[in-house]
């Protein structure tokens, strides 16, 4: 991005960005507009934090301002929102095309070099924390949670958790409220319990991969007995809750555990402009057999023609098959020796991708034991990652195991 201030500004833009690290670190170079800020948007630090990590969710200070930005065709000018935080340099730039999300984004390290002198109205756009809610008892689903009839009282409530699940596992406890969880009954429970005029005490369930939430009374139980539907959670009092990542394999308290699943898709060209509306992709399990490391110009030549032959797909296909009993993807990790993220590949005995999934950041993989394959100039080798002993005593179980 240029750095002179008054003079025009032009940044680089990139088309439905997934988070912060995608626009700082992108492979791939993005569209060089010239911008001017129409509107200053200024979040709490926190709200900033998930703003930058969810670019391509809902945001309602998104949708009130969506009438101020555009771009200009003739003048090839970007008129944008400028998202920031007190007492913080970065920011970013968001065009929305009528969407209510950034369809368009641009990281800016350092907001001084933007002239948002002529902005008069720079209003902070916190949104109103949720307080209370309509809890309803013994409901089947959130279809009917969100559309029951009874009119209730909002109640006032307090969380004592938060559990956060994958995609996948959100919509299964969503579409069975009455189905049994363990994970929802912990030691904790007996905190539930609340008098007549108390807030009522519950946990809230919520995902990364949308913004709705259920909040849960179990009273002692193993289920969702009473909840209430939330919209967004992000508008719940969240600070200082504890969280528990559950992954419906294992789970872990304050640390969101490795990815285990994926969104596959078959036959794209590329995964890093898909099109959202694939009717061939599905959210399953993975397991990764084998990394294949390339320099990063011929893992960006990959990762934007996966339906061209490669013959490290072909040599490696005894590694990637699928389990349907398990829903379960063998498959490799390709990436680039200084990628952020990489590609599960599954051949299917081809020597093309025929089906992907995107991973954005290697380091939310477990990769302890697994072997690597490297075409790294002088490197073209076979190891195993520096592991040890575990990893080896992994590996081995998996081919116990198939």
């Amino acid at each position: 991005m240029s750095q002179e201030k008054n003079l025009s500004v032009y940044a680089e833009f990139y088309r439905k960005a997934v988070d912060r690290r995608e626009l700082k670190d992108s492979l791939f170079p993005g569209e060089k507009w010239k911008v001017q800020v129409e509107q200053v948007v200024e979040l709490s630090p926190d709200e900033y934090d998930v703003f930058a990590e969810n670019l391509c969710e809902y945001h309602t200070f998104i949708e009130t301002n969506a009438g101020n930005v555009y771009f200009d065709e003739q003048e090839e000018c970007a008129h944008c929102l400028l998202v920031t935080a007190p007492e913080q340099k970065e920011g970013i730039l968001v065009v929305t095309e009528g969407y209510f999300y950034a369809r368009y984004a641009a990281y800016i390290p350092d907001c001084s070099v933007l002239d948002l002198a002529d902005i008069s109205d720079q209003a902070s756009m916190t949104e109103q924390k949720i307080k209370s809610a309509k809890f309803y008892f013994r409901i089947t689903d959130m279809i009917h949670l969100k559309e029951c009839p009874i009119d209730r009282e909002p109640e006032p409530f307090e969380i004592i958790r938060r559990f956060c699940l994958p995609g996948w596992k959100f919509r299964e406890f969503a579409s069975d409220l009455a189905r049994r969880n363990p994970w929802l009954n912990r030691p904790e429970q007996a905190a539930l319990y609340y008098e007549i005029g108390e807030n009522r005490k519950c946990v809230a369930v919520t995902t990364d991969t949308s913004r709705e939430a259920v909040l849960v009374d179990t009273q002692g139980y193993d289920y969702a007995r009473i909840c209430a539907y939330i919209p967004d959670y992000h508008r719940l009092e969240l600070s200082g809750v504890p969280v528990t990542y559950y992954n419906g394999i294992k789970e872990t308290e304050g640390k969101q555990p490795f990815t285990e699943t994926a969104v596959f898709y078959r036959g794209a060209n590329t995964l890093y402009a898909i099109d959202d509306g694939n009717p061939h992709s599905h959210e399953d399990s993975f397991q990764i057999e084998k990394q294949v490391i390339l320099t990063d110009t011929d893992y960006a030549e990959f990762a934007s023609n996966m339906k061209e032959d490669y013959e490290f797909l072909f040599s490696n296909h005894r590694f990637m098959y699928y389990e349907p009993d398990r829903k379960r993807w063998h498959c490799l990790l390709v990436t680039g020796e200084h990628a952020a993220g990489g590609i599960l590949v599954d051949s299917e005995g081809y020597s093309h991708a025929e089906y992907s999934a995107l991973i954005l950041d290697k380091e939310k993989l477990d990769l302890s034991g697994i072997p690597i394959e490297s075409y790294l100039p002088g490197q073209h080798t076979e190891k195993m990652c520096q592991g040890d002993n575990r990893g080896k005593e992994k590996d081995t179980e998996r081919r116990e195991e198939r």
